[in-house]
């Protein structure tokens, strides 16, 4: 077959003494929220938890000062409270409550049955009213995806309190993995569309026994999955459980690099859902090699001397030849458009072909720039542009 030749187209230490000073309240353990933090006595009453800071406030009693979670699994979403008690003789209006962690979820429930929820900060300025010797219940429902380790943040509540505006309760947790995952993620790697293709991991309980995987909240179309029990070995932990999850592609997914998360459904008594990392970089039918690797958008041909100029090979592979891909046009763009020739060689019409690409010589020395496009009536590529990378050098 005849090679078709295409035309050219085409701080000081004043200010350190200054921040110095004004943090050392911080460091000294002062309240720097107002009221409490006025009187250094106040910081001493501590009693379970020695970092969490207890008042005595007028009228307003507290119980407890500290949400602690203790030791959570990621996947669970427990729930505590904390007892807010008027016991003075005039109403106490919370006005608002700010988390400050994502992980920690308030809301309020009052004696007369009503129920505020907090979804983000300053959303009403009047939550609710606690009428003299009644009480209301802050819920604290903690969330774990995305957290791991030690966690100490704080609620804060804003309410009339004449003298105290303003308290803090602390939020404590040890979030630990209940299902460990071997590997950590789904990493398909390069692949190419409509390719079967399928990753295996272990996920393996951590001292919470067995648990079955439900399903999917998210898995996509052309995903399907596989599960099966790993026996454990004569003699293993009892509270040790696991199962091998088979993800396999199919059909027509989409084209380019994708990081995602899928969602599992466990059935387990406390813990109720995983999160699995997967990746991909799907290729189209048709694939574009130089010297064996895929080129995605850039052709990097290093160094070269400007007198000898240089040479580059592309091979295409057509990977689903019912289609053909046949190339319709060529174009040459950029600063390197003097300098180059390109040549598509058909091997097998519709299916491989060779795209000859010589940098002539006595291109300018520096950068060498420009881009290859090829056009065609394929579903898959109808277009496909190359960007040429490249650095001219003197030689002797």
């Amino acid at each position: 077959m005849k090679a078709t030749p295409f035309a050219k187209r085409g701080l000081g230490s004043a200010s350190i003494l200054v921040l110095g000073a004004l943090m050392c309240p911080v460091f000294l353990g002062t309240n720097l929220w107002g009221g409490p933090g006025d009187d250094p006595e106040s910081n001493e009453e501590h009693e379970e938890h020695d970092h969490v800071h207890r008042v005595e406030i007028p009228g307003l009693e507290i119980s407890p000062w500290a949400v602690d979670f203790d030791k959570v699994y990621v996947g669970e979403e427990p729930i505590k409270q904390v007892v807010l008690s008027n016991t003075s003789e005039k109403p106490l209006t919370l006005r608002k409550i700010y988390s400050g962690c994502g992980c920690a979820i308030p809301r309020i429930v009052f004696s007369t049955g009503e129920v505020v929820e907090i979804s983000k900060q300053g959303v009403r300025s009047e939550l609710g009213v606690i009428a003299p010797g009644e009480q209301a219940r802050l819920e604290v429902r903690f969330v774990t995806h995305g957290y791991h380790g030690k966690i100490h943040k704080h609620i804060s509540i804003e309410s009339d309190h004449d003298d105290f505006p303003y308290f803090k309760i602390a939020v404590l947790a040890q979030i630990e993995d209940a299902i460990t995952l071997e590997p950590t993620a789904f990493d398909f790697g390069d692949v190419i569309r409509g390719q079967q293709i399928f990753r295996e991991i272990v996920l393996k309980s951590t001292g919470i026994g067995a648990f079955e995987l439900a399903g999917f909240e998210n898995l996509p179309a052309f995903m399907r999955y596989q599960v099966e029990t790993v026996v454990q070995p004569r003699g293993a932990d009892p509270a040790e459980h696991a199962v091998r999850l088979q993800l396999r592609l199919q059909g027509d997914f989409p084209l380019g690099e994708s990081k995602f998360l899928l969602f599992a459904s466990i059935r387990h008594g406390r813990v109720k859902s995983l999160r699995l990392p997967v990746r991909m970089n799907v290729q189209p039918k048709v694939i574009f090699r130089n010297q064996g690797k895929f080129i995605g958008s850039n052709l990097d041909f290093g160094v070269f001397p400007r007198r000898l100029g240089k040479q580059l090979t592309v091979e295409i592979v057509n990977l689903a030849p019912t289609i053909p891909y046949d190339v319709l046009d060529v174009f040459v763009n950029g600063k390197l458009k003097p300098y180059l020739e390109v040549e598509l060689v058909p091997l097998e019409e519709g299916t491989r072909y060779e795209l000859r690409i010589q940098v002539k010589p006595g291109h300018p020395k520096g950068y060498a720039r420009g881009s290859i496009s090829l056009v065609s009536d394929h579903q898959d590529m109808m277009l496909k542009k190359i960007r040429l990378l490249g650095y001219a050098f003197d030689s002797k």
